[in-house]
């Protein structure tokens, strides 16, 4: 089944992927041209987000992690990574970097709410939208059943993904390098400051 997608415009696309894909927590698995490293719960414990492989192949990732699970935040995550430049045929950004983080709130019982996920990912466009013209980047923000979340298997998460465009690689390097600090930005002010964004109170 295909994505759903609820709202779109220049630099976003939200949409209901009804496919589970993920879970947590999860362990460590070898594939054919890759490696899961495994779920590891930072949840209050942000200064282990340079234990995560993935973090430290992808620095720029490390301010994204730190702020959802810094002490007070609403929000956990449960996995990411980035991609490798991709090049295709294209006049003005052939080369695109994308990357995922796999956001819940840390509230188990309020991912089982598909609505409340659904109202974060617009509160995070919303917050970054009049930057987001700055550079060449997208946000994709996909709300989706998990697989299970502990012992919940009705929960969703919301996957948040983020893609920056480059004439080279080295371009859309710096691109990436600008635009995960600034969504770790809007993740702390969501999480810290604002209870009541996503139907909390």
């Amino acid at each position: 089944m295909k994505p759903m997608i609820l709202f779109q415009e220049p630099g976003v696309t939200i949409a209901f992927d009804p496919v589970a894909h993920t879970m947590a927590p999860y362990w460590s698995q070898e594939r054919t041209n890759s490696t899961n490293h495994g779920f590891a719960d930072l949840r209050d414990r942000p200064e282990l987000a340079d234990s995560i492989p993935e973090v430290q192949a992808n620095p720029a990732l490390r301010n994204l992690i730190v702020a959802l699970n810094r002490k007070g935040s609403r929000f956990m995550s449960i996995g990411c990574d980035r991609g490798p430049p991709f090049k295709k045929e294209s006049d003005d950004f052939p080369v695109s970097i994308a990357s995922y983080t796999t956001v819940a709130f840390r509230d188990l019982q309020a991912n089982r709410s598909k609505n409340d996920l659904m109202a974060l990912a617009y509160s995070i466009w919303e917050k970054f939208k009049p930057r987001s013209s700055i550079r060449p980047v997208l946000l994709e923000l996909s709300i989706e059943p998990l697989k299970y979340l502990w012992d919940l298997n009705d929960a969703f998460a919301l996957d948040l993904r983020m893609l920056a465009l480059g004439r080279d690689e080295a371009d859309a390097i710096a691109n990436f390098e600008w635009l995960a600090p600034e969504i770790a930005t809007v993740i702390d002010s969501l999480g810290q400051g604002e209870r009541n964004c996503c139907g909390e109170q």
